[in-house]
């Protein structure tokens, strides 16, 4: 079910529902973090795989660009470049998200950027083009230009 080396002993009970949930909070921020990005260098005139590139070698580079790009027809195996076919439905990225937040919450962490994004998630969960789509689909809901 995974490779060894990814496999993480945190704690006692509950630590590792807390850990797995940090990390579905990191990412969904990140991704929409990473479309955001990407549409601002495009909309710019920067092509979008040079500035892939450039941000894949720089102090952006993060795991949902280089596997889960928006920005379609950039990363060949991502989601975006396949019509969104596979990957994490967006309606499930606002259970991990509200997980998240109410952590955060019950914990006394500020949690802004989750907060933020989080909406945005439950827009996008509702919106006609991102329906039953993968989360990198909210590339279009977020005028992404393709």
């Amino acid at each position: 079910m995974g490779s060894p080396a990814k496999f993480f002993y945190v704690g006692g009970l509950g630590a590792g529902l807390a850990a797995k949930i940090a990390n579905n909070y990191l990412s969904g921020v990140h991704l929409l973090a990473a479309a955001e990005a990407m549409n601002i260098g495009i909309r710019s005139g920067v092509d979008k795989t040079l500035l892939y590139n450039v941000i894949h070698a720089s102090t952006g580079q993060s795991f949902m660009l280089d596997h889960v790009c928006p920005t379609p027809g950039v990363v060949p195996q991502a989601p975006s470049s396949n019509d969104y076919k596979g990957g994490f439905k967006a309606q499930m990225m606002v259970k991990d998200m509200s997980l998240g937040v109410d952590a955060a919450r019950a914990l006394g962490v500020r949690a802004t950027t989750g907060a933020a994004a989080l909406e945005l998630y439950k827009e996008a969960a509702v919106d006609e083009r991102c329906i039953d789509r993968d989360v990198s689909v909210v590339w279009r809901f977020l005028d992404g230009p393709e």
